[in-house]
């Protein structure tokens, strides 16, 4: 029997539309504009999924504990791609996993679980957890292509899966949509470096780059004291 998409939609997405709504609003208005049902579903789920990884290292209070919440998800993201039952799914007792599962049955398996293991990983490395993660803007850029790129991919392969009705139409855009994705997660990546300075000074963090801290002659201490000098501005 034929599964029908608005079928296996039904359920957690206003969950996890709200979710993005109160914890990263602006995704949430532009994912808003997303006129396909299922893009839009899409989008939502992994960008919830996306905002839950990022408050995983203000909510834990150590790395081991951050460590364990990050392999939970690994192991719920890895056993819903690979078919194996997921109590925590199916029971609705995890919301965004729920939709997670409903849009990659929806998409007839095509969104690839390699994008959605790359958000978590990428966040659960001893370095990126350290307080002082990043010694060049190149150790950023490689840390956001993994972090922020892939939730914008994610969404090009649930276009794809709308798209494959006109293969020729999707194979001259695919290409291009995973390069705006590209740059668009960079300059996303860059601005929420740049609002975050105070959100993570205040618990004893900085993620600016020590080289760009040198060029500007800065030091980690006035960043974490917020001292204001004219670098500072």
């Amino acid at each position: 029997m034929t599964l029908r998409i608005n079928d296996l939609l039904r359920g957690f997405a206003w969950t996890q539309s709200a979710f993005c709504r109160k914890y990263d609003f602006e995704n949430y208005l532009a994912t808003a504009l997303i006129n396909d049902s299922f893009m839009r579903r899409t989008a939502f789920a992994v960008r919830a999924l996306n905002v839950e990884l990022s408050q995983i290292r203000d909510l834990t209070t150590n790395e081991t504990s951050a460590q364990m919440r990050f392999q939970f998800w690994l192991r719920l993201i890895t056993d819903i791609f690979e078919g194996i039952e997921v109590p925590t799914a199916s029971s609705g007792s995890q919301p965004i996993a729920a939709e997670i599962q409903k849009c990659f049955l929806a998409s007839q398996k095509t969104l690839s679980k390699r994008w959605f293991l790359c958000l978590i990983e990428s966040r659960m490395s001893s370095l990126n957890l350290s307080n002082f993660p990043f010694t060049t803007i190149k150790d950023l850029e490689v840390y956001i292509d993994s972090s922020v790129s892939p939730v914008f991919y994610i969404i090009n392969e649930a276009a794809r899966s709308v798209w494959m009705a006109d293969r020729k139409t999707w194979s001259n855009i695919h290409l291009k949509l995973d390069h705006i994705g590209n740059h668009v997660s960079k300059a996303q990546g860059f601005s929420n470096i740049l609002r975050g300075i105070s959100h993570n000074a205040v618990r004893g963090r900085c993620y600016i780059p020590s080289e760009l801290l040198v060029t500007h002659k800065l030091s980690v201490e006035q960043i974490l004291r917020k001292t204001e000098t004219k670098q500072m501005k």
